[in-house]
């Protein structure tokens, strides 16, 4: 069976996990509770099997290597009140198998993409596998974030709001043992995607897939193609059984002409069009662009060919494609007085002579590969038969045992002709003023020889070492010493950059330039660079484990609170009176102030000024007495179930009160009576429990942490 690899990175396969059966569901049906209780008593190496259909109220999480036996019923992520973390209703981060299973939605975010819901998330899940899973009624159905995870049986991803199965973060994803279904399919609807191409998808040519780069910038959107087994290409969504007749009726069209390769292609000797080049395998005609999609064009003829394909005609480009001409073509491509050719992202495998021939054509190469076979005498041909050709170099990598460039005694003869000149010098300074771009290309004459060549450009690598909770990108990982590197960091959703670092060959730092947020350079060095990157939690004293983590998250995301200096918040510390000023400001969007009470302990100099005059303004809060604001007392708690009742009422949010809210707290005396319609309602809006004992702590003071699970649970329970 032919292997495919979509993403490039190195081909693993695992076998199906062996392990001994045991079951810990009794009944004939299970509660959420019951499947929890079985998954903490589960040992590494053993089963749990359902005994029948569970609805979760809360994530469930999977962080041993298990199996989980669906028996073909269903978990479905129902609509309870907790959060589901890392927006998944099943988070996977072992070496764990789920086989004959249905893992139901609800998409709760059917709007679109934004920070989208999976069904299952398996995160750093080095070895699980999916065994006859079916996931639908999700924003998207499974998202693979690292490791190394394998897909078997029947995969069904259909009927979820976006798409099926995204591969992130480097992770590994074999689907070789699996069959693919999405009935749900669309051009907008994917049945697998790669972020940013930062992952690799294995999969085999019977499973029909194709990539469709335009739809997504960065993400390449991958489609079953079962309808179309035997076709090669597209042209304006006509369908074509080989290659040769997609670039002859897209040369006809009067509409897009853009050929579509929907899969690897073989070329051989009798296949090719009536209207091919003489010597060519196939011909691309003017104005057409051939859109490769990552596969590959091999020439499998017996006879020894000029080139596979040939490009004569203006504004013809090739994009993401390989060209492989099996040994048998002097040169793989050639551009024959072709105007405003373009390569981009191309491989180019082979050619005797050279891997491409310029003959008097205007090319631009950009983030290609040349790969000319063992002995040829250079990767490019430089001709000039009819005029001097025109040479772009982007970021083009060229074997490093051969010649760049090579241009014969009789081309620089026949450029002299050209130009009416016999002096070498002159020839030479026309041929270097035709060859430009971001490579630098060192063309030199050789008086015994009496050709001139150029040596391919010495390029040194970038490796990215990116930690945890984060991504690291370059613009380029190949890289002339003196040309300019970009980075791009992105953190994952509340983490950001902790440390960034880039050395070279001897260790030595580089420095790094921050060009705006994420973005930074570097001048690349004579020697290979490594760079690092290190994550960290947004706020360094606050960890996952803390009881206010998401509630810090949330305030933090919703421009609310922001720290108390840099990678700190300071959850402990009491909120003061202006602060909580300050907040509410902030959440309003910081209006102009007309007016408001003017306190004596309040300077127009102070940072909180403005928001306490706002906040006085609209009748949020009152001085303490003697003109005095007292911007610095710590807050107490029913000062601040006062001034958000106010806020709530500002905002004509409901304040209604069901109930007696304060029954049962023992300390119920000790709230003044000023504050007592506004406690009341803040624990019948549950923005305030009790702190223990039965007791409401009225004149208690308020920590940031504290504050800040008021204020989610006030935009979560309150302002809608």
């Amino acid at each position: 069976m032919n292997k495919r690899i979509l993403s490039a990175a190195m081909v693993l396969s695992l076998m199906a996990a062996q392990v001994p059966m045991t079951s810990y569901a009794q009944g004939a049906s299970m509660t959420e509770e019951d499947l929890i209780a079985a998954l903490e008593q589960a040992q590494a190496g053993t089963t749990v099997e359902l005994s029948g259909s569970v609805t979760l109220t809360s994530q469930l999480v999977i962080e041993k290597e298990i199996v989980l036996d669906g028996n073909g019923y269903t978990i479905t992520k129902g609509e309870g009140e907790d959060v589901f973390p890392n927006n998944a209703g099943i988070l996977v981060t072992a070496g764990a198998t789920l086989r004959d299973l249905t893992v139901e939605g609800p998409n709760t975010n059917a709007e679109g993409w934004d920070n989208g819901e999976f069904g299952i998330k398996l995160y750093e899940a080095q070895g699980a596998q999916l065994q006859n899973v079916t996931v639908e009624q999700a924003n998207a159905g499974i998202q693979v974030s690292g490791g190394f995870v394998t897909l078997s049986g029947t995969i069904d991803v259909s009927n979820n709001e976006f798409g099926g199965i995204e591969v992130c973060r480097e992770a590994q994803l074999d689907l070789t043992q699996a069959a693919l279904v999405n009935e749900s399919e669309t051009k907008e609807r994917p049945t697998l995607w790669s972020d940013s191409g930062k992952g690799t998808i294995q999969a085999n040519e019977s499973q029909a897939l194709y990539i469709w780069t335009e739809y997504a910038s960065g993400k390449d959107h991958i489609y079953l193609d079962q309808d179309n087994l035997g076709v090669e290409a597209q042209v304006d969504g006509a369908s074509y059984e080989t290659l040769a007749q997609a670039l002859e009726a897209a040369g006809l069209s009067e509409g897009d002409k853009t050929v579509t390769l929907l899969k690897d292609v073989s070329v051989g000797s009798g296949e090719q069009a009536e209207s091919r080049s003489s010597g060519a395998a196939l011909t691309l005609p003017a104005g057409v662009t051939l859109n490769g999609q990552g596969h590959t064009v091999t020439y499998t003829g017996e006879s020894e060919i000029d080139s596979l394909l040939a490009v004569d005609g203006a504004d013809s480009a090739i994009r993401n494609a390989c060209f492989d001409d099996g040994g048998k073509a002097q040169h793989v491509l050639t551009f024959s007085g072709a105007e405003n050719a373009r390569l981009e992202g191309v491989t180019v495998q082979g050619g005797q002579t050279a891997a491409i021939l310029v003959n008097g054509a205007s090319v631009t190469l950009e983030n290609s590969a040349l790969k000319p076979q063992e002995g040829a005498g250079a990767s490019i041909t430089y001709q000039a038969d009819s005029k001097l050709p025109s040479l772009t170099l982007n970021n083009v990598e060229a074997s490093p045992e051969t010649n760049l460039l090579y241009i014969s005694p009789e081309t620089l003869e026949q450029i002299g002709t050209l130009g009416s000149t016999e002096d070498m010098e002159e020839i030479m300074e026309q041929v270097r003023a035709s060859i430009g771009g971001s490579d630098r290309v060192d063309l030199t004459y050789d008086e015994d020889s009496g050709s001139a060549s150029a040596p391919a450009p010495v390029r040194h690598a970038v490796t990215l070492e990116a930690g945890k909770n984060g991504s690291l990108s370059a613009d380029r990982t190949q890289v002339q010493s003196g040309e300019v590197v970009t980075l791009t960091v992105t953190p994952e959703k509340g983490y950001r950059l902790e440390k960034l670092e880039a050395r070279d060959g001897q260790d030595q730092v580089v420095k790094l330039t921050r060009e705006e947020e994420g973005t930074y350079t570097f001048t690349m060095p004579e020697s290979p660079v490594t760079v690092s990157a290190v994550f960290g939690p947004i706020f360094q004293d606050v960890a996952e484990s803390d009881w206010f983590y998401a509630a810090v998250q949330y305030v933090y995301e919703q421009g609310i609170m922001s720290g108390v200096e840099e990678g700190r918040f300071e959850p402990g510390t009491t909120l003061t009176r202006a602060m909580l000023a300050q907040t509410l400001y902030a959440m309003e969007g910081k209006p102009q102030v007309s007016g408001g009470e003017d306190f004596s302990d309040v300077e127009e100099s102070d940072w909180y000024a403005a928001a306490v005059a706002w906040a006085a303004e609209n009748g949020l809060v009152s001085g303490v007495g003697g003109d005095r604001f007292a911007p610095n007392d710590a807050l107490t708690r029913e000062q601040m179930a006062l001034i958000l009742y106010r806020y709530a009422q500002h905002k004509s949010y409901d304040v209604q009160v069901d109930g007696e809210p304060l029954e049962g707290f023992q300390d119920v005396e000790k709230i003044s009576d000023w504050a007592v319609e506004a406690m009341a309602w803040a624990v019948n809006a549950k923005l305030l429990s009790g702190t223990g004992d039965n007791l409401l702590t009225p004149a208690g003071t308020a920590t940031r942490a504290q504050v800040a699970q008021v204020l989610m649970n006030f935009c979560q329970n309150v302002a809608q």
